[in-house]
């Protein structure tokens, strides 16, 4: 494990930033845990052992690469090529092979099966004959106590991801990331916090989605969650839908897939006629709008 303790010791004494160290664990498993002194791999999948986000990873590995704790080249086909430094691999005689821990030898667990044979059959035939009959008394009385009690407490927590109500513009993704924001809230709470942040974007007041889910989240573990617009608002069905709150909707709509797109670095065709439809959609319903707001405004003239 030398190789691998010289590199830790490189990293340490480096004083890494959360992410940079984040990043160059993700190299360390990429290359040295398969025995490998480098590894060509993409920016995504860095990203995604890491728990780095790909705007903030490359950052990260260039000031690893900088500061001497990893060398780095470019790759015709994946994004970069990442190894151990060339020194260390030279100061450990050129070996590279996957760090693991010696085993324990043997001797101690032979010894003792040796000794309790020997002593408990000579001793104890005579003056413990009433321990079998408090075992079997004691052991079925604690099992089933402890599994009924554990089973039902698991399982509520995995039921509510499945039938919230998310934002129509969250995709898959988000709403993942969003699942992992409620976890641990019951399945009303849950769907409270959603729908009061489906309401705030249709109102166009929420600027980052996930952010105004966590803050609503953190109120509702502090007992302080207000869900009184959610009362006044549930009153009207959803057949009397304004247009002015359907532009919203469809606004709402639009900025998600434009807010995705750009983190991504692009959109494809599906989302991109996705997109166009919902514009098409929005300038119909905007054009009746205006109409309709035209002749009420008209008649009050008259």
């Amino acid at each position: 494990m030398t190789l691998a303790r010289d590199w830790i010791d490189t990293a340490l004494n480096a004083k890494l930033t959360k992410n940079q160290l984040l990043c160059f664990l993700a190299v360390f498993h990429q290359s040295l845990c398969y025995g490998k002194s480098s590894d060509a791999v993409t920016d995504k999948r860095l990203s995604e052992i890491s728990k780095v986000r790909v705007d903030r990873l490359r950052p990260a590995m260039h000031k690893l690469v900088e500061l001497g704790v990893i060398e780095a080249q470019e790759h015709d086909r994946f994004d970069g090529e990442y190894s151990i430094p060339a020194e260390l691999i030279s100061a450990n005689n050129g070996i590279v092979f996957s760090p693991s821990l010696a085993k324990k030898p043997a001797a101690q667990p032979a010894a003792q099966p040796a000794a309790q044979p020997a002593a408990q059959p000579a001793a104890q035939p005579a003056a413990q004959p009433a321990e079998p009959a408090a075992q079997p008394a004691a052991q079925p009385a604690a099992q089933p106590a402890a599994q009924p009690a554990a089973q039902p407490a698991a399982q509520p927590a995995a039921q509510p991801a499945e039938s919230l109500q998310y934002p129509a513009s969250f995709y898959q993704d988000d709403r993942e990331r969003a699942a992992t924001i409620l976890d641990g809230l019951s399945p009303d709470t849950a769907s409270d916090c959603l729908a009061l942040l489906t309401r705030a974007m249709q109102q166009d007041k929420v600027k980052s989605p996930h952010g105004y889910l966590y803050a609503l989240v953190g109120k509702a573990r502090d007992g302080v969650l207000d869900t009184a617009p959610l009362r006044k608002s549930a009153e009207p069905s959803r057949e009397k839908t304004t247009d002015k709150v359907a532009l919203m909707e469809l606004r709402a709509q639009i900025i998600g897939i434009d807010s995705m797109a750009k983190l991504s670095g692009g959109m494809d065709t599906t989302t991109a006629s996705k997109r166009a439809a919902l514009i098409a959609e929005y300038s119909q319903i905007a054009a009746r709008f205006t109409a309709a707001a035209s002749g009420t405004a008209a008649s009050v003239a008259a």
